[in-house]
């Protein structure tokens, strides 16, 4: 199986779904094919004979080439999570921070990707809606559900047809609100893990930073899987994490931000979980205070001293924050 490239000039809405129907199944394909391939390179193992008679175990490696892949299928789980929260009734007001900005890279295709979904689950509930089995109860709810798909849908196709405004946009950007979780002791852990970085991240963690306030959320993942970890979600960089939580529409919880220089490091995912862990007891508290003026420009301070230690000086320049609704 191989991936479809094609000229995004002069293509069609229906030509883009269909090729990334094919890739996504592509993906998935290679994942599993992958996934098979590590197991089996992990049991396999070479005997290399040394002039003095003994043997070494040398474990195969495996080349892959997955992350741009990952990456782009962590970004739509992202957006699916925040589009599968929706009801009929939050809909009008959330759909815009459910969906990516037009800054994002990729958004088209995060887009489209995003459409195909929601028509795959509109089919499936049409399906259902045929059985004439259904009681009335489900035949309510199941409809319910497929016109929430359609408005889905319809706000999709909106945001397709809305011309690219990354270069007539005038005036400033409204940014989301960046809340910062204390440690036990009260200290504010991502301020302490920045000021021990090396100047060599201070761009990349920049990037970070913004992509959360801008809203485009650079290789944005959610974890998964890890009951410890639901919930909470990463943007990263090459070796750069920063780890996050959303209180509301537009306000972020910055949990922890660090260097990650290896996959499996069990002394990372222990150390995660706890301060994973410490945000969720204090998440509650953090929310409550959301619309406490004094809090918040508390908030704003922590912020101005985040930045000013990566070289940037926020008070340079006015911030204009999202609204709260």
């Amino acid at each position: 199986m191989e991936f479809r490239i094609i000229n995004l000039e002069g293509v069609t809405e229906k030509d883009l779904l269909s090729a990334i129907k094919d890739n996504a199944t592509t993906a998935s394909f290679c994942r599993e094919q992958i996934r098979k391939m590590k197991a089996a390179a992990a049991k396999t193992k070479k005997v290399i004979p040394t002039p003095i008679t003994e043997e070494i175990e040398v474990t195969l490696p495996v080349s892959t080439d997955e992350e741009d892949v990952d990456d782009f299928e962590g970004e739509v789980d992202y957006y699916l999570s925040q589009l599968k929260d929706l009801t009929a009734e939050n809909i009008d007001e959330l759909i815009e921070d459910s969906l990516p900005v037009y800054k994002k890279q990729n958004a088209r295709l995060i887009l489209l990707r995003l459409k195909l979904e929601s028509l795959r689950n509109l089919r499936e509930l049409n399906e259902v809606l045929e059985d004439e089995d259904l009681t009335e109860e489900d035949l309510i709810m199941f409809k319910d559900e497929a016109e929430l798909e359609k408005k889905k849908i319809s706000y999709i196709d909106s945001a397709l047809s809305t011309p690219d405004k990354s270069e007539k946009v005038q005036g400033p950007i409204e940014q989301n609100r960046l809340i910062f979780v204390p440690t036990i002791s009260g200290n504010i852990r991502i301020i302490d893990e920045v000021s021990r970085l090396t100047p060599d991240y201070y761009e990349g963690f920049l990037e970070l930073f913004d992509s959360i306030k801008d809203g485009t959320f650079k290789r944005v993942k959610r974890f998964t899987n890890n009951n410890a970890l639901n919930g909470v979600c990463e943007v990263k960089g090459p070796q750069m994490r920063v780890v996050f939580a959303r209180l509301n529409h537009n306000t972020y919880a910055l949990i922890t931000a660090f260097i990650k220089k290896c996959d499996n490091d069990n002394g990372y995912n222990s150390t995660l979980k706890q301060k994973v862990s410490d945000y969720r007891a204090v998440a509650d508290q953090l929310k409550a205070n959301l619309s406490n003026p004094d809090f918040m420009y508390e908030q704003r301070n922590y912020e101005i001293e985040l930045y000013r230690s990566l070289g940037v000086d926020l008070t340079a320049k006015p911030q204009f924050v999202k609204e709260a609704k």
